[in-house]
């Protein structure tokens, strides 16, 4: 259900709206301070564009295994429910890994974020990927995109092009020559790993099943994701190993060393 960019195409609609945002962080600090008085409203303000950030990416993620319902009686209309188009959730995936999954440099302009916080500075962004990348794995949608390939066969968005789309996007550093990733994205990348970690390693608390059930996770009976996943972290593990040499400096070098190892253990463990 929609509530924000209710008109029919929400990826143009929050591409405005991301242009909009920038236009208003060049008059932020002029807009919400006054002479001797302290910078509480150029935060709240401030948290309140974040808020709707996310609001707007929300709602292009819906697209994704999305179902339009048409509420009519009857023989007014053929069919209630309809499916999002294959090319129009693809297009989704693609505009979240441009604009939501990136570093929003602008968002996290020092001479303003330096006014009002001193640590912690990426914490609402980082959490805000976090949250739309469980969002776009989650048990809900990898349903509806099985239940799309069950009645539309080729014309699908598989469980298997999600999977792919997102972990080349969230992973898009290791097609260049000289891999750098910097602080959110090393973040974004670790939460990937471990959403896939509580799929295929069970925790101890599932009693050795599947994987947990949890929000934004696909653990549960009947799912393709635990399979997909494991492909898709086998394919993964071959294009670190060959960017680690590759990277541009040592944070980067150790991120990517990490990556592996975790990667190997998940591999080793499910295959137990």
């Amino acid at each position: 259900v929609k509530t924000e960019n209710i008109g029919s195409d929400s990826i143009r609609a929050t591409e405005l709206g991301l242009k909009n945002l920038d236009r208003v962080l060049d008059h932020l600090v002029d807009a919400t301070t006054n002479l001797g008085e302290d910078y509480s409203l150029l935060e709240d303000t401030y948290k309140s564009l974040v808020f709707h950030r996310r609001n707007w990416f929300n709602a292009v993620a819906l697209n994704v295994g999305g179902v339009v319902e048409n509420r009519t009686l009857g023989g007014r209309t053929p069919e209630t429910f309809s499916r999002v188009p294959k090319e129009t959730q693809q297009k989704a995936v693609k505009f979240l890994n441009d604009h939501a999954f990136t570093t929003p440099t602008k968002l996290l302009n020092p001479a303003i974020v330096n006014r009002f916080r001193y640590t912690g500075v990426a914490t609402d962004v980082a959490a805000q990927q976090k949250a739309i990348m469980q969002s776009l794995l989650s048990s809900g949608r990898i349903r509806r995109l099985m239940d799309e390939e069950l009645l539309q066969g080729e014309k699908a968005y598989s469980v298997t092009e999600l999977v792919g789309d997102v972990q080349t996007g969230i992973f898009s550093e290791l097609n260049q020559d000289r891999p750098k990733i910097d602080v959110l994205r090393r973040g974004l990348q670790r939460a990937y790993l471990d959403h896939l970690k509580a799929e295929l390693i069970p925790s101890k608390d599932s009693g050795g099943g599947g994987g947990p059930i949890f929000i934004g996770g696909g653990g549960e009976t009947g799912s393709d994701f635990r399979a997909v996943a494991r492909v898709a972290l086998r394919r993964l593990h071959g294009q670190v190993q060959a960017a680690v040499s590759r990277a541009q400096d040592a944070i980067t070098a150790a991120h990517l060393q990490d990556c592996e190892r975790e990667i190997d253990a998940m591999i080793n463990n499910h295959r137990k």
